[in-house]
């Protein structure tokens, strides 16, 4: 069975929200816009408590911290 390939999807944003995107992502020194804008959709699917519930809020964030140490 092939691997499964992430999706691709075009989102148009403001420049304001571009600006914090970049800030956050600056701060924890993460390598690409895009990598940036997992991590927060993930933080943001996870507080809402749609990401999978087999990933407890607390380790998405540990990794989340982990990843950003690198």
């Amino acid at each position: 069975m092939p691997p499964i390939r992430p999706s691709r999807f075009l989102l148009q944003i403001d420049p304001g929200l571009i600006d914090r995107i970049d800030d956050y992502r600056f701060a924890h020194r993460i390598s690409s816009r895009a990598e940036a804008m997992r991590r927060l959709l993930t933080l943001g699917l996870a507080g809402a408590g749609v990401l999978d519930d087999e990933v407890p809020l607390d380790q998405v964030i540990a990794r989340l911290r982990s990843a950003s140490e690198d």
